[in-house]
């Protein structure tokens, strides 16, 4: 059964472990596994050996898959400080911050993308979803 699967068998290897995560230990299936095989997956992606946007890229996909949305927004940051006109990577930050209720940071993010795309039809939006957050 599902809490009887033990957990630390699993090898540390980042891309195994989203594999089984992914693939293989499902939530609706396996919902004890799943909760721990994902942060299993978290602190083996935090340890992996790569650099830059190639570790920033991964653990920013890892923490979207596993929902943690403070660790995917610390990694999209990183990776905006070097493509600071990335438009999709604003947007997902921003959709991020109002979800979690930070207009201020998430403000910061919206002057950005207004200096990156200042006709992108999402800006009225963010704007309207920011004025409707309690302060």
């Amino acid at each position: 059964t599902d809490a009887q699967i033990p957990i630390e068998t699993f090898p540390d290897d980042p891309q195994i472990l989203r594999k089984l995560y992914n693939e293989i230990f499902k939530e609706k299936e396996f919902p004890i596994t799943h909760g721990l095989l994902g942060d299993r997956l978290i602190q083996a992606s935090s340890k992996t050996k790569w650099t830059g946007m190639r570790k920033a890229s991964w653990l920013a996909d890892v923490a979207r898959e596993t929902g943690k949305a403070d660790l995917e927004i610390e990694n999209l940051t990183i990776i905006l400080g070097l493509d600071r006109n990335n438009v999709p990577l604003l947007k997902r930050i921003l959709t991020l911050l109002i979800e979690k209720k930070q207009p201020e940071k998430a403000r910061g993010f919206l002057r950005q993308l207004v200096r990156a795309a200042p006709s992108d039809p999402s800006i009225e939006s963010f704007n309207q979803q920011l004025a409707g957050i309690e302060p």
